[in-house]
């Protein structure tokens, strides 16, 4: 028996291609989060997606073998999801309608890695895998149930990953059919567009993953004693004001135009002392702004259809500076949207729920401390004060991604496991969630490592929720950051897979290290060894000597969150050295 989509977009997947992958495909997070975000939108009030059972499991089953594994413990969307799918069962086998229907069901239950009866998926599976003639034993495991299942779906999935040279070509054939929202049509389309995109994503994983470097990289070049900041600004503001590194009247990455690079790099050319600004550098500053101005959406957000909230906080960054009367109005308009971005009860989040209060890329699908950083940073460019509810309910989830039990006492799950909280006092991620790597935990739940740019955007986001410095969770994550003071890499990485993995991020550590520092109040860090170091003459010798002959500033070590981009890390270099004058 043969069961058949009949969808141009599996037949793409078998086109093949030699051209070599290029940086916008290779980063396919954004596009596939887009994507998801869309069907955040169409999801009925049922908990559905689409006409049909098929058309639900898949959009579940897009949603948990994206890049981000989503699972059921991720919103509340997902778990209404699931619970609109259960209740599509018929007859006490639990079967879900047809053989179909019932594996692809059943498929996207055990990826989400339910909680919701677990033996359902499996007893459709195994009612379907029979009516189909495939013989079971009646102890088949979970692992083997689901991969016999995908096997008999056959040509109602598409194909295993392609390979890593056509993937990038893929990829951009495929984002060509993307729509205004982000998706690609109706459910059944944009989740199995999400799909493709998805087995495209993992085999260019798989090609960095087999070209990353099996030793350190070289030792980066020492701290420069003497420097001439106003120098160092004026070599920066003449890369970014190159036509070359331009695209019209914006920046970007790969020839592409991107707003929040743009709003980034106004950022850098704002962080120039106004006596140092050239002529070239004030208008570039003021068309910046009208353009971020002019992007503004009818509900109040600045972005291009990715990375909404991350874009609409550097926008609001940028326009806080503005002298301009006219550009505060817009603030507010922004701030109201990011403000209603937040995981509240208004998307149906109670405070138990281990993402309240954060904000992630898209709003709620699934927060993380990086987005909320940055988006408190922005609330508390226009005005949050310390007492503000955005705040308040920010600091629910900032107690969730800091390694203290004494203040952390609860479990995380995900689909990787029970997570509990170390005793380190260092910021993670997200709850649960470190790009740092993982630890064994006791009774073998895990924790996740604790690292330098999160640590910092934890510290930053206690004292902008009014902690004093003497509050337990302030004192731990500064006790953190003095043991671990480095400006040579982003520390507390595991290094044992990846020499280079403490490179990660440099940039944005060192930006989020000043910026943090300089709130604190604190002039010197004494680090675990008793030694006093003067962080602003530091950070600023470091960055001394990482610039470049063109004036710019660009991650060699690791072009991870798009540090490989010298228009990006030269902006996030200016911004740091405005804390280190």
């Amino acid at each position: 028996m043969k069961l058949r989509f009949r969808s141009p977009l599996l037949a793409a997947a078998l086109l093949a291609t030699t051209l070599a992958p290029s940086s916008f495909a290779q980063n396919l997070g954004r596009p596939i989060d887009a994507a998801l975000r869309s069907l955040r939108a169409k999801q009925a009030s049922s908990g559905l997606w689409g006409e049909s059972i098929e058309d639900t499991a898949l959009v579940l089953y897009a949603y948990a073998t994206s890049p981000r594994k989503f699972t059921v413990f991720d919103g509340p969307w997902l778990r209404r999801g699931v619970e609109a799918l259960l209740a599509q069962r018929k007859g006490r086998e639990g079967s879900f309608g047809t053989p179909r229907e019932s594996l692809l069901a059943s498929l996207a239950l055990e990826a989400l890695k339910t909680d919701v009866g677990v033996e359902v998926w499996r007893d459709a599976a195994r009612g379907a895998l029979r009516s189909l003639g495939h013989e079971l034993a009646e102890n088949s495991s979970g692992s083997a149930l689901a991969s016999l299942t995908r096997k008999a779906l056959g040509e109602n999935l598409p194909p295993a990953e392609p390979a890593p040279e056509a993937a990038a070509a893929l990829a951009e054939q495929l984002l060509a059919q993307k729509q205004a929202d982000g998706g690609f049509g109706e459910p059944r389309a944009t989740a199995l567009q999400i799909l493709l995109l998805s087995r495209c994503a993992d085999a260019l994983a798989r090609k960095a993953a087999a070209s990353a470097p099996k030793k350190a990289s070289a030792a980066l070049p020492a701290p420069l004693a003497r420097y001439d900041l106003a120098a160092m600004r004026a070599k920066a503001a003449r890369f970014l004001l190159d036509p070359a590194q331009r695209i019209g009247e914006r920046w970007g990455f790969a020839g592409n135009a991107d707003l929040g690079i743009t709003g980034m790099v106004i950022g850098g050319l704002h962080a120039i002392p106004e006596q140092e600004r050239s002529p070239e550098v004030r208008e570039a500053i003021a068309r910046g702004l009208e353009l971020l101005a002019k992007a503004q959406r009818p509900d109040g957000s600045i972005h291009e259809g990715q990375v909404i909230a991350y874009s609409t906080s550097i926008a609001i960054l940028a326009l806080a500076r503005s002298p301009k009367p006219e550009h505060a109005s817009a603030l507010q308009r922004a701030r109201a949207f990011l403000v209603g971005l937040q995981s509240d009860e208004g998307e149906g989040y109670d405070e138990n729920h281990k993402y309240y209060g954060g904000i992630g890329y898209g709003g709620s699908d699934r927060p993380d401390l990086s987005n909320l950083q940055k988006a408190l940073d922005a609330l508390v460019a226009t005005g949050a004060a310390p007492e503000d509810a955005a705040l308040q309910k920010a600091l629910v989830f900032l107690q969730r991604a800091q390694n203290r039990s004494e203040s952390n006492q609860g479990e995380i799950v995900n689909g990787e496991g029970v997570f509990v909280a170390g005793n380190d006092g260092g910021g993670i991620y997200a709850p649960g969630e470190s790009h740092a790597g993982l630890e064994a935990g006791p009774d073998g739940r895990r924790i996740a490592r604790s690292y330098g740019s999160m640590t910092y955007a934890l510290l930053k986001g206690f004292l902008y929720a009014g902690l004093p410095k003497e509050d337990g969770r302030v004192k731990a994550a500064f006790d953190w950051i003095s043991r671990h003071y480095t400006i040579d890499e982003n520390p507390g990485f595991d290094l044992s897979a990846d020499p280079n993995a403490g490179q990660q991020g440099l940039y944005y550590y060192l930006l989020a290290m000043a910026k943090t520092l300089d709130l604190y109040g604190a002039e010197q860090v004494v680090d675990a060894a008793g030694r006093a170091h003067p962080w602003r003459k530091e950070i600023a010798a470091r960055l001394a000597a990482l610039q470049r002959a063109d004036g710019s500033w660009v991650n060699a070590q690791s072009e991870r969150w798009m540090e490989g981009n010298a228009v990006l890390a030269t902006a996030y270099a200016l911004q740091a050295l405005e804390f280190c004058r």
